[in-house]
Parts: structure tokens; sequence; C-alpha cells
């Protein structure tokens, strides 16, 4: 009776711990009726590199190497997203308006420049203001290594609402 009991129970934990719902995706608060946000993972990286094809002149191919490094005490933090205009009007999304929360409050903005994710082959999602439509990709933060395990949030803030989604980070 305790060996079938047991098995039971193992095969409920089973069954419950592979069927709970994706934590990379909970969406803590959304008020912005005009844009969905989705983000599919995220993973933290001490630094990024990659390999490339050129062309010479001569017709010859040749293999460039790309690295990228954050700045002495942070990592690279990349979010794979979603992001979808599902109303009507003029109401765009700006990355000025998008940031990391770490525990303590402190704001982390988007990479200035991470064209270089296109270098290393990510589908990157453009820094200008998306209008409309469905955009996916990935996009950088730069944060600070001792914040990388804290419970890390996105924010998307502007004069419409917010959008909060609690970041279950991959290391």
């Amino acid at each position: 009776m305790i060996k079938k009991s047991i098995t039971l129970i193992l095969i409920l934990v089973v069954i419950f711990t592979g069927c709970r719902q994706n934590p990379q995706n909970l969406i803590v608060e959304d008020t912005i009726e005009t844009w969905d946000v989705q983000i599919n993972q995220a993973t933290v990286a001490v630094g990024l590199d990659g390999t490339t094809s050129a062309l010479k002149y001569n017709g010859e191919i040749v293999q460039l190497e790309h690295e990228h490094i954050p700045a002495e005490g942070n990592v690279f933090l990349l979010l794979d997203m979603v992001i979808e205009k599902t109303g009507v009007g003029t109401d765009v999304f700006s990355w000025q308006y998008a940031f990391i929360l770490d525990n303590d409050g402190n704001k982390y903005w988007r990479h200035r420049n991470d064209s270089f994710l296109e270098q290393l082959g990510y589908n990157r999602i453009r820094g200008a203001d998306l209008t409309l439509g469905e955009t996916r990709g990935k996009v950088c933060f730069e944060i600070p290594v001792d914040v990388a395990n804290d419970d890390l949030l996105f924010i998307y803030e502007n004069e419409h609402g917010i959008i909060k989604i609690s970041l279950n980070v991959i290391h």
C-alpha cells in the first residue's frame, strides 16, 4: 500500500511540475491595452562571440571573429521578446520607456548599441520606435554582475500605463 502511494505521489509530482506555466513570462501588471509584450527567455552572458563570413574583393571568403564584452563588473542580459501592437491609434512602443529594475530599485536601460547582436547571428529588435504589427527578436541590457541573481523585472511605462514582467533569468 505504501509503495502504491509513493508511486502515485511521484507520478503526480512529475505531471504537475512538467505542466506548470513558463515562469519567464509572468506578467505582474499590464495596464497598456495597445501593446502585448512577451519575454520567451532571459539569459545572462559574461560576453558574446561568434564568427561570420566575409567576401574579400578578390573573391576569397574569410572568417571574421567577433567578441563583445560588457564593461568591467557587468554582464549582458539578453531578452528574447515578442512585441505586438494589439490596439489602434498612434501609440508607439518606444525603448526610452523600457528598463530592467533590480531589487534595490535601480534601473538599467537597453544597451545603447546592441546592433552587434546581428553580427552574431541573432534576430535583433531594432532600437527605433515600433509602430505596428508583431516584432520578434533579442534585445540587450547591460547590468551589474552582482544584481544578475536578483528578482529582476522588465518594465515598460509610458503615459498610457505600465507593463511589468518578472524575469526568470538563465545563467
